[in-house]
Formats: structure tokens, C-alpha cells, sequence
């Protein structure tokens, strides 16, 4: 969880099919969203 802006407690984005950067993208776009469940998918990487 090294730099991650998240902070130190932060395992999901990490853990995530995609890696950070489809994670963030899911953060930002979808502030509303619930704790993502583990079968949901990362968005299409544009």
C-alpha cells in the first residue's frame, strides 16, 4: 500500500483485477456506490 492516497488501512484497491488505476477509476466515477462486493468487475481500461 506503498503511496497509496488511500492510506495504510487501504486493501482494496489493491486487490482488485485491473490493478490501482481501474480501482481509482471506479472510486471517482461512482462516489454513490457501496462497498464494492468481490464479483464486481473493474471498468474497460479506454
Amino acid at each position: 500500500t506503498s503511496g497509496c492516497p488511500f492510506g495504510e488501512s487501504c486493501h482494496f484497491l489493491h486487490h482488485v483485477p485491473g490493478g490501482y488505476n481501474a480501482a481509482a477509476q471506479m472510486m471517482n466515477l461512482t462516489p454513490a456506490a457501496p462497498p464494492a462486493p468481490r464479483n464486481v468487475a473493474p471498468p474497460p481500461h479506454v
